[in-house]
């Protein structure tokens, strides 16, 4: 009831306070010599383009992936590489978001 006597009634609203699945990932260890491992969560089954940059823009690393829903792991050779800091770039064909940090430091 409002200052004026008027009342209103609203529907009830409910939240869901459960830990929400997203698409998230993880890049370990990095920094790396040799190989790095790429862990991605994700809420469905996907395919996906993972693109190793260079800090001046290159392509140096090119790789599709079949996700699964839940955890995928892939592992990334990147001993080729020269020393320095590379910029991971996932796209997929459904535009979804995959969160999580995308840099990896080369030894």
């Amino acid at each position: 009831m409002d200052f004026n006597g008027d009342s209103e009634a609203f529907d009830p609203v409910f939240v869901n306070c459960e830990k929400q699945i997203k698409n998230e990932l993880k890049i370990y260890p990095n920094p790396a010599v040799d190989f790095v491992h790429v862990e991605i969560s994700s809420t469905e089954n996907m395919d996906v383009q993972l693109t190793l940059f260079s800090s001046n823009g290159h392509i140096l690393l090119l790789q599709k992936v079949q996700l699964q829903t839940g955890t995928n792991a892939i592992r990334l050779d990147i001993s080729a590489l020269p020393t320095g800091a590379f910029h991971l770039h996932i796209s997929n064909d459904r535009k979804l978001e995959i969160t999580g940090n995308r840099s990896i430091i080369k030894r």
